[in-house]
């Protein structure tokens, strides 16, 4: 056994390392949610084979950061420069996600 650990150390390391990532990422859930507003900047309808057009929303975030979240089909896109509500997922681990907060 010994003989086999030795041989193998780094594969055993990063089988152990990619086992870790792994569960970091499945792991990587929501844990709160707030709504957040930000400019409306473009919208792109991106068309695919076999179904409606995936609608991609781009918004500018008073933070200065431009971000893209998905929007549904039939979304209706506002004036550029108008507000546009947002819900912002802090996640468990790491970063945020957005997604689009219906219209009130």
């Amino acid at each position: 056994m010994r003989d086999f650990v030795r041989r193998n150390r780094n594969v055993l390391i990063f089988v152990c390392l990619g086992a870790a990532l792994m569960g970091v990422w499945f792991t990587n859930e929501p844990v709160s949610t707030q709504i957040v507003e930000g400019r409306f900047a473009r919208w792109a309808a991106i068309s695919h084979q076999g179904g409606p057009p995936l609608v991609k929303v781009f918004v500018d975030l008073p933070d200065g950061q431009t971000i893209m979240v998905e929007g549904w089909n039939g979304w209706q896109p506002p004036a550029t420069g108008d507000v546009i509500s947002l819900y912002e997922h802090s996640l468990l681990w790491f970063g945020e996600n957005y997604s689009l907060a219906p219209a009130r």
